[in-house]
């Protein structure tokens, strides 16, 4: 699910490229980060400890971005991002040195704890359910989440079988009608691929995509990679 998320993320970002322009913001120092940060991941490729643990490179630059996103422009909307993504990050423990430590998908998983599980899965499907719906383009959109959650939690164990094809069926009906966006689309399908207690990492990186205005390649790959080791 996360490798076709960096898919999602920078195919979108070079599709928006042609309408990044020179302007006033690339003298801000946010766009600079944007600038040099690959020569900063080249260097570190030269420690193999760096290479070890590439996925903290990855986290340190987009959360550095995000800080002086919010320093600039002094927005919440910003420190809101930062926070999710500080949030996930601690969600499934990746790295040598990290990958024995519990995390908060090990906590989820425990039999014990399948009502927080629900809840997680629950909330994350009324916030998906909002995010299909911005745009208005489709009434049923809506169906698709609630088909995810009864299908991840077998609430009809006799169509088990079943419920995946007219989930996919119903996402064929919508592509034909021309009602859900490429990037809702691929979004759903990470979806119903996800486990339940991963939902809501898709649902926090559809929020970066809807909310960080995504205008140039190079930010899209810095997403796309925190988003791989996610």
């Amino acid at each position: 699910g996360a490798i076709s998320l960096c898919i999602i993320v920078i195919g979108t970002g070079e599709r928006k490229i042609g309408y990044n322009k020179i302007n006033n913001e690339g003298k801000t120092f946010s766009s600079q980060l944007l600038i040099w940060y690959p020569l900063f991941h080249i260097i570190s490729l030269f420690s193999s400890s760096f290479i070890e643990e590439e996925h903290q490179t990855w986290y340190y630059l987009l959360s550095t971005y995000l800080l002086i996103r919010t320093i600039e422009g002094k927005s919440f909307k910003y420190l809101f991002m930062l926070i999710l993504s500080r949030l996930i990050r601690s969600w499934n423990q990746t790295g040598n040195k990290w990958l024995n430590i519990p995390d908060i998908g090990d906590f989820l998983n425990r039999s014990e704890n399948v009502v927080y599980l629900f809840t997680i899965h629950f909330l994350s499907s009324i916030i998906f359910i909002y995010l299909l719906n911005k745009s208005k383009r489709s009434s049923i959109t809506y169906l698709l989440p609630i088909i995810v959650l009864i299908y991840r939690w077998n609430l009809f164990n006799s169509l088990t079988s079943v419920i995946p094809l007219l989930y996919y069926g119903l996402l064929g009906y919508l592509i034909v009608r021309k009602e859900i966006s490429i990037e809702n689309l691929l979004f759903s399908l990470l979806y119903i691929l996800c486990r339940p207690h991963n939902c809501l990492i898709i649902i926090i990186h559809m929020i970066f995509y809807q909310f960080l205005n995504i205008n140039d390649s190079r930010l899209a790959f810095i997403l796309s990679q925190s988003a791989f080791f996610h």
